[in-house]
């Protein structure tokens, strides 16, 4: 059964007669051009279309005339400087108007090889290039130019095919001044509608109606979709009335679309032609002026990949004349770089060029609807993979990979749409294979198959969709009956998918299988497209990319389960993922828990102190001495807790992110008790708390080795919470050395055992809560038992704690201490003593507290201190008293010219300047104290005035701290200039910031805010050089 597809045109006198002149033409296109569609690369035809607009193409950045259109010079203001116009037809002087197209064409050739500037308006070209320049930049490969020349609007569009823009091309067109302002941004508005109310499979549908409705000029709307083996399928029309043929639901053949087509489709996403019966205009270049004057017509074959006036090969202008289409336009719909399908729109009775909003409004449209396809794509693939997932969870891990097979199978095979689905598991133990088919057994594989794949890397999908391919490995049909397969190998376990052929009734759009080459070779392009029903079509269906990720969720748990099988270590990985699982959802939680708390910690000081200075602000002139006073310390005081807080803050983040380094050396055991005490002696003592403090053994003089900063920060930390919790009462430290970890517990019980509640831990998740369970899991270790160990204790009268809050104690945003009463908060965040326990687990040792409500709490702090070799004692006595510093020792600094002081904050600039000066004014040295806004200023500054001492902050934009002292560095050395004395300061404290500042070649470390007495000190040092 067939359909005639004719055209029913309106019968009026001009479509008769362009009917007829169509078939005359016909006879135009010559025997060669017929015989090159396939051939020839169609992005060099060498031609544009007739009466569409010129083109120029010219090397940049030279701007050197490489190749126009024959008609150029057409355009007015394309001439040569100091010279009048060419008129167009039917406007040429008397003088001229003898002039024909080989005379037009002689005269566009005359620019090729000039250079662009001598020949249009300088304003314009200047305008061109910088556009250039732009597109250059943007990395783009088409800009737009619009320009105006008497009272005619040009729009002009520049394209490259090179990513250097070596070569650009023209495209010169008139359009419509009132178009740009009005059914552009119409356009526009439409196609945001599109978007917005469209979201499903009709965006195609709804995209190809909207642009044949906002157009009006064409006659017949596609949407064409293309299938597996190239050939489309028209799924959407739309037409005027008086078109009476359809197109909808017809597939035409891969051949009628080839392949060069298809591939300019992707890289150039929209195509027309204004009229088939137009002349083609030549575009010629230096070669072919050369070629011209030897009387050889050889067009130039420039790349117009990018010209949307490009010619179209002449088999296709023959197929749409067979078709009765006088204009159409293409939009192509491209999904993951593949073309999905085309937006076809066809033209019957009268020529038309959509203009060049439109065609961007088009182009619009086709980024849109690509956009949305492949969205619904992989929406689609998504609801695959979670279907497969699904099944997937029925897999046990208990059953072996053929057993699973078995069970799920057929819902795989549904899954993945597939025929076949073959296991091949080889048991070491066993001399035969285990096989399992599942799904259609005529089509299994034989087992000589599987020898085909031996070759195939492990854990790598294979896929092969059509029976060419399968034969090219060697694979018959009565080997595998399979028309396409995927195959996959882990270890010992190999799978292979297969889809055979399926029959179905296709309606063609004209017999497929007419031959388009004549006897000699020429092309014959098709005349007839009635409709041919193709009864029971045998198709193969090809393996998508869709298809694969599918199949790869499958492949997944094969390999999961194989691997696990064979490494008989299944149990075990389920468990530890469970628990890696259920950390990470603590470890969260603990990360928004400690943000949450340490918000709120921070505004609290944040809004004493902004309170505070708003109160100095509005009130100072009315208030006392001593009020101001009483505000300015409350705010120091708030200022402080929040730097404390901060520094909390980094100690968290080391311990739990950084790596746990440790620094063993060599101190004096009685110096680094006395260090570890002596700074908050005067905290306790300013507030009426007794403080005592004793070392055992008294006078021997013990050389120990231990990471002195860690020790002194957990013995600090917890003197400092037992201030916070006496008040007027009293505080003892006593450091004690032990031989043994043995001895060590036993010094810590003969204490412990005397209050109502203890808690214990020596490893990170493990706490004890008794003498005892402590004494009986201590004798279990071997490791550091036998090496000496400090222990140090700090007993304080204060409230104490009941049991059941020890428990809690050692959690971090925990505050335990009050001795059951919550009436009176203590100021602080609940991370001192977290922090003390992780530093005590990387020091080996362990952290134990003892309490009773109403009489107060000792908390004992013991470490491994080894002790060094005697006879290496006296030789590294200096590393005895003192830890490494970062900073180089304390020595006379000569400044000469003016300090410079290096920001890129105005308030930290400002504030830095005054403490200086204020010190300098107490030493009563005349210095100036200069400031630099960044980096780069900063150097500058110095090569201007050569200060001999620079304040340079580390974290600037653009040019940083590093970066300036570097620089400063090499200009030094280049110059051999003395080497200035350079401060580094910086709100980053860790030994990382250090390391590479010290690196560039800075002298000292300052943090951010200075630390109590810092300036001071380094002032102190100050020695002003007389410059005269």
């Amino acid at each position: 059964m067939s359909m005639n597809t004719h055209i029913e045109f309106p019968k009026d006198q001009d479509r008769k007669t362009a009917a007829s002149t169509r078939l005359a033409d016909r006879n135009k296109i010559s025997e060669k051009e017929l015989s090159e569609c396939d051939r020839e690369q169609l992005h060099l035809v060498g031609h544009i279309q007739g009466g569409s607009g010129h083109v120029i193409f010219l090397s940049y950045p030279s701007g050197q005339i490489i190749a126009a259109d024959a008609h150029v010079r057409a355009v007015p203001w394309v001439r040569k400087r100091g010279t009048m116009p060419l008129k167009r037809k039917g406007e040429f002087s008397s003088n001229n108007n003898n002039m024909d197209t080989t005379e037009m064409e002689n005269k566009s050739r005359e620019i090729l090889g000039a250079f662009l500037q001598y020949w249009i308006p300088f304003g314009l070209y200047q305008d061109l290039f910088e556009a250039i320049e732009g597109m250059k930049m943007a990395k783009s490969t088409r800009t737009f130019h619009f320009y105006k020349h008497k009272r005619k609007s040009y729009a002009i569009t520049l394209s490259s095919t090179s990513r250097d823009c070596s070569v650009v091309g023209l495209e010169i067109e008139e359009v419509d001044g009132n178009e740009a302002t009005s059914d552009f941004y119409s356009t526009l508005v439409s196609l945001g509608r599109i978007m917005e109310f469209y979201v499903d499979e009709k965006i195609a549908t709804t995209a190809c109606d909207t642009i044949f409705n906002l157009l009006g000029k064409y006659d017949r709307g596609m949407v064409y979709q293309f299938n597996d083996d190239n050939s489309g399928e028209v799924v959407h029309e739309i037409k005027k009335d008086f078109v009476s043929s359809s197109y909808l639901g017809m597939r035409f053949p891969a051949s009628d679309i080839p392949k060069s087509s298809r591939e300019l489709y992707v890289k150039n996403g929209l195509r027309y032609i204004h009229d088939v019966e137009s002349d083609e205009t030549p575009i010629v270049d230096l070669q072919s002026r050369t070629a011209n004057n030897n009387n050889n017509n050889n067009n130039s074959e420039m790349d117009l990949s990018q010209c949307r006036m490009r010619a179209v090969a002449k088999p296709h202008i023959v197929y749409l004349r067979n078709m009765g289409v006088l204009c159409s336009m293409s939009i192509a719909i491209v999904v993951e770089n593949e073309l999905w399908g085309l937006l076809a729109f066809h033209g019957y009775t009268k020529p038309f060029k959509p203009s060049l909003h439109q065609r961007i409004a088009c182009e619009t449209i086709n980024s849109m609807v690509s956009v949305k396809v492949e969205a619904l794509k992989k929406k689609a693939q998504s609801v695959r993979i979670i279907e497969l997932s699904e099944t997937l969870l029925r897999w046990s891990q208990n059953s072996s990979v053929a057993e699973n097979l078995q069970t799920i199978g057929t819902d795989i095979l549904h899954v993945i749409d597939a025929d076949i689905l073959v296991g091949r598991i080889q048991d070491p133990s066993k001399e035969e294979a285990d096989v399992v088919v599942v799904g259609d057994k005529s089509i299994a594989p034989q087992d000589s198959v599987w020898a085909k794949f031996n070759d195939h890397p492990s854990r790598e999908l294979c896929a092969i969709n059509t029976r060419s391919a399968l034969e090219a490995m060697g694979i018959s049909k009565e080997m595998s009956p399979a028309c396409g397969i995927v195959y996959f190998k882990h270890g010992l376990v190999q799978l292979l998918l297969g889809r055979g052929l399926r029959c179905q009734d296709v309606r063609w759009g004209g017999n497929p299988d007419e031959p388009k080459l004549k006897i000699g070779g020429i092309l014959n392009p098709r005349k007839s497209f009635e409709t041919y029903m193709e009864k029971a079509r045998q198709e193969s269906r090809a393996w998508s990319s869709s298809d694969l990720q599918v199949i790869s969720a499958l492949t997944d748990r094969v390999s999961e389960h194989s691997h696990n099988r064979m490494m008989s270590l299944l149990k075990a990985d389920i468990e530890d993922a469970n628990v890696k699982y259920f950390n990470a959802i603590a470890r969260a939680r603990e990360n928004n828990n400690f943000f949450a708390q340490m918000s709120h910690e921070i505004r609290t000081p944040f809004h004493g102190v902004m309170g505070c200075l708003n109160i100095l602000d509005e009130s100072r002139k009315e208030m006392k001495t001593e009020e101001v006073k009483d505000l300015i310390n409350t705010a120091l005081s708030s200022g402080n807790h929040m730097l404390h807080l901060l520094d909390n803050i980094i100690n968290i983040s080391k311990n739990k992110y950084l790596s746990h380094s440790i620094t063993r050396e060599k101190y004096n055991y009685h110096t680094l008790a006395s260090e570890a005490t002596q700074s908050l002696k005067s905290l306790a003592l300013s507030k009426q708390i007794k403080f005592h403090s004793e070392v055992f053994p008294q006078h021997d003089y013990i050389v120990i080795v231990t990471d002195k900063t860690k020790v002194v920060q957990i013995v600090s930390n917890i003197i400092n919470n037992a201030i916070k919790f006496s008040p007027k009462g009293r505080i003892n430290v006593k450091f004690q050395l032990a031989e043994t970890r043995r001895d060590t517990i036993r010094k810590w019980g003969e204490v412990a055992s005397s209050y109502a509640g203890t808690v214990y831990t020596m490893t990170e998740g493990e706490v004890l809560y008794s003498v005892s369970s402590v004494e009986s899991e201590v004798a279990k270790l071997t490791e550091l038992e036998n090496q000496k160990w400090m222990l140090a204790s700090v007993t304080d009268s204060g409230c104490g704690m009941k049991p059941e809050e020890l428990a809690e104690m050692l959690q971090p945003y925990t505050q335990s201490g009050s001795g059951g009463s919550k009436a009176t908060p203590i100021e602080g965040t609940g991370l001192g003593l977290f922090i003390c326990v992780s530093l005590c687990h990387q020091l080996g040792g362990f952290l134990a507290c003892s309490s009773t409500p109403g009489k107060g709490t000792v908390f004992h702090v013991a470490f491994p201190v080894g002790t060094p070799d005697p006879l290496a004692v006296d030789g590294d006595a200096e590393h005895q008293d003192a830890p490494a510093i970062i900073s180089l020792p304390a020595e006379t600094i000569p400044v000469q010219g003016p300090i410079v002081v290096c920001d890129d904050n105005k308030v930290n600039l400002k504030i830095l300047q005054r403490a200086l000066k204020s010190e300098l004014k107490k030493r009563n040295l005349t210095v100036d104290v200069e400031l630099a806004n960044g980096g780069q200023a900063c150097f500058d500054l110095y090569v201007k005035e050569r200060p001999s001492v620079l304040f340079i902050d580390y974290h600037m934009p653009e040019v940083d701290g590093l970066q300036a002292t570097e620089m400063i560095r090499q200009f030094e050395t280049k110059n051999g200039l003395n080497p200035s004395y350079i401060i580094s300061y910086t709100a980053d404290v860790t030994e990382r910031a250090a390391q590479l500042l010290l690196s560039k070649g800075t002298n000292e470390i300052m943090s951010k805010p200075p630390p109590k007495g810092f300036l001071e000190e380094i002032t102190s040092r100050f020695q002003v050089v007389d410059q005269a």
